[in-house]
């Protein structure tokens, strides 16, 4: 009996279908999932050509609407523009070649340049020239860089930027060593000097630090853009020598430095800032005009604007370059 039911049952489910037009129920399923497919892919067209007809909106989010009314754009999508960074590096490329980092919900291209230099620690004052001008040609089509350069290079080459390089951004000048011919900075270095260049409140445009410190001012009297010293005019710096004075110092090395240098730092390690006798003598009969600068070699907290004798011998060539007399060269290192 209870066979006869089922086969009864069977008979008027399969007459139903058939007076449906459902020869195979499973055709209507797929026919109708392939009605909303082409429904959702018209409507997705529809939206994308609606999005892309307005030149003038850039979301870099790119967010779906979930619902109607909804709004696929925020205040942080337009705000989240791409800027750009230059990592220029001196002689060695660095550890990392990732082009792109985010920070703070805005994103950065990162590109790469090199100054090529066969030794990296032996920086003449030609390319202290052609490394500024790099850069500078560089600032148009970057909003921040970041310079690599060996421990033993980056005083001076961060000075001379100091002194001669304008900016509206702040610009890191970054020493570390090398390891197996590249300089050990790597992507999270970058991602942290990038975040302390867009967030620092130090008043010099171009900053300094040994990797893993922080930025710092480059020296106790940052130049402000509108007091960088032009250089466009400059092929080369003037020819300046350090030289060191000491408890019974015979004077022979500042003598023979002074009838070969265009000018002379000379370093006091006296506590009191004064110079030895000899030496004393030997610059009170300078007769040949070289101008000789004295500096200690201990840094003197009461000066503003205290030179280290690395400074100062930049400071000194660079005066000299453009010129300067005596007169003029005492208003530099008051200036500067």
């Amino acid at each position: 009996m209870k066979k006869n039911i089922l086969v009864l049952l069977s008979m008027g489910l399969l007459l139903f279908l058939q007076g449906c037009n459902f020869a195979n129920p499973m055709n209507y399923f797929k026919s109708a999932d392939s009605s909303r497919l082409e429904e959702t892919s018209e409507e997705a067209t529809k939206e994308e050509t609606s999005k892309s007809s307005n030149s003038s909106v850039i979301n870099t989010n790119e967010t779906s609407a979930t619902s109607e009314g909804e709004t696929t754009e925020s205040t942080e999508a337009e705000v989240n523009t791409e800027s750009s960074l230059l990592v220029y590096s001196i002689g060695n490329a660095v550890n990392t070649e990732s082009n792109s980092l985010t920070l703070e919900d805005k994103n950065y291209s990162v590109n790469y340049a090199n100054y090529d230099i066969s030794n990296v620690n032996a920086l003449e004052t030609t390319d202290l020239i052609k490394i500024e001008t790099a850069i500078n040609e560089n600032l148009a089509s970057n909003n921040y860089v970041i310079v690599v350069t060996s421990t033993q290079t980056c005083e001076e080459l961060s000075y001379f930027l100091n002194l001669t390089l304008s900016s509206e951004n702040k610009i890191a000048v970054i020493s570390t060593e090398i390891l197996d011919n590249k300089y050990a900075l790597v992507d999270s270095d970058i991602t942290n000097y990038l975040s302390q260049l867009t967030t620092s409140e130090l008043s010099g445009n171009i900053l300094t630090a040994k990797i893993g410190d922080s930025l710092e001012n480059v020296s106790t009297n940052p130049v402000s853009n509108e007091n960088k010293i032009d250089i466009t005019d400059l092929k080369d710096l003037s020819y300046v020598s350090i030289v060191y004075d000491y408890l019974g110092n015979d004077g022979s090395i500042l003598e023979k430095a002074i009838s070969n240098s265009d000018g002379i730092i000379l370093v006091t390690t006296n506590k009191s800032g004064e110079v030895s006798e000899t030496a004393n003598e030997i610059i009170n009969s300078n007769y040949s005009g070289v101008p000789v600068i004295i500096v200690s070699a201990n840094e003197n907290t009461d000066l503003s604007n205290y030179h280290t004798p690395t400074q100062s011998r930049i400071l000194l060539s660079l005066a000299l370059a453009k010129g300067a007399n005596m007169d003029e060269i005492k208003d530099y290192f008051t200036t500067y």
